[in-house]
């Protein structure tokens, strides 16, 4: 589910970010112009589309309810006391939004390392959590997520069609989601 509902999420931000879309075009048809099977070519040549992916990632995080951790020792989280032995929740979708002044924009330049919100983005990433207790799949997941979207932007256009409303369960998931969808052609 993470993986499909990632997907999605950055298809609908695309689709209210029209610039960002055709700049996500514009790419994917540069360094696949033939539209063949994706897999041949290194992640790292999917610069932009990387970028929307993680910006529709920090919006809606895969893990929409957060995370819990046990304190070890005593702690003071912003002026808050923290005994040890406290669980404490990391509310995923408020940190990647409240951490920015516009949180709520879809703006997938703020993961380049010359913008401005780079620095803090990077800090409150926990799309995979961070440590020791990261997801081991998230290489495989990002692999798969970026290669499905690359093929389905270079074989069919998106236009999203519903006002789509965010289910909070374990993730986020779009509902009320309806594309039209049209091929490309070639």
């Amino acid at each position: 589910d993470t993986a499909a509902y990632t997907i999605c999420w950055c298809l609908v931000e695309l689709c209210g970010r029209p610039e960002a879309y055709r700049q996500a075009l514009a790419e994917l048809d540069t360094i696949n112009p033939s539209r063949g099977p994706a897999t041949g070519l290194p992640l790292s040549a999917y610069k932009f589309l990387n970028l929307c992916i993680k910006e529709s990632s920090r919006k809606w995080p895969m893990a929409g309810v957060g995370l819990h951790r046990v304190a070890k020792e005593d702690a003071v989280l912003s002026g808050t006391d923290i005994p040890q032995g406290s669980v404490v929740l990391n509310v995923c979708p408020h940190i990647g939004r409240v951490a920015l002044q516009d949180g709520d924009e879809f703006i997938p330049e703020r993961w380049e390392p010359r913008h401005k919100d780079y620095d803090t983005v990077t800090k409150y990433n926990v799309m995979y959590s961070q440590g020791k207790r990261n997801c081991v799949g998230q290489n495989m997941a990002n692999m798969q997520v970026l290669y499905t979207l690359s093929t389905l932007l270079q074989h069919y256009s998106f236009e999203l069609v519903s006002e789509v409303r965010p289910e909070m369960a374990t993730t986020f998931k779009p509902c009320n989601l309806q594309f039209k969808i049209t091929s490309r052609g070639h």
